[in-house]
């Protein structure tokens, strides 16, 4: 091969790397801003999943729609997500993080669409796929978060992160459950 074409290919790969590495920023760019930590939003989120319960056992519409857009348009925290994880990690979570807001987005906006046909059965079924998809995000990455000073948060939303990067035995390993591995099934 001559050397053009080993330089067209290297730099058509290293472009598609930043493409993928840059969908996280993208995202978390795309949302409106918020003064609240990860931490918070999760907490957030929670609330509103369990508005969606809430209103599915007391055939609420309205309170289960409340719920669903809660989770559908959630803002941004006031830091970078991957701020949680230590550096080596942050790939591997942004990733995942670019994945599991594409579904959980899918299915809250599904659940806002099946809940006005009073299946009830059917809306269940469908928080039942927003929960799982929260639960295998926790499972994954959960006990790897550590909080965020809000002092480490200058303007140019930037840390300084005190991990580095580990060697050996030490080394990162995936998440065992990602999105991909779980079954899937069919949404409304």
């Amino acid at each position: 091969m001559s050397t053009i074409k080993i330089f067209i290919i290297i730099l058509v790969f290293l472009n598609s790397y930043t493409y993928a590495a840059d969908k996280a920023q993208t995202l978390v760019d795309s949302k409106q801003k918020s003064d609240m930590t990860y931490k918070e939003l999760m907490q957030i989120m929670g609330r509103s999943s369990l508005m969606v319960h809430q209103g599915i056992l007391t055939q609420n519409r309205q309170m289960v729609k409340d719920g669903a857009y809660e989770i559908a348009h959630h803002k941004a925290p006031n830091h970078k997500p991957w701020l949680i994880m230590k550096t080596f990690q942050y790939q591997a979570f942004k990733d995942t993080l670019v994945e599991f807001d594409k579904q959980l987005h899918h299915i809250a906006d599904a659940i806002i669409k099946v809940v006005d046909e009073e299946d009830w059965t059917k809306t269940q079924k469908a928080f039942h796929e927003l929960t799982l998809t929260c639960i295998s995000c926790h499972i994954s990455w959960k006990s790897e978060a550590h909080p965020i000073n809000p002092k480490q948060i200058n303007s140019s939303n930037q840390t300084q992160h005190p991990h580095k990067h580990p060697t050996g035995d030490e080394m990162y390993r995936p998440p065992l459950k990602m999105l991909r591995d779980l079954p899937r099934r069919d949404i409304p």
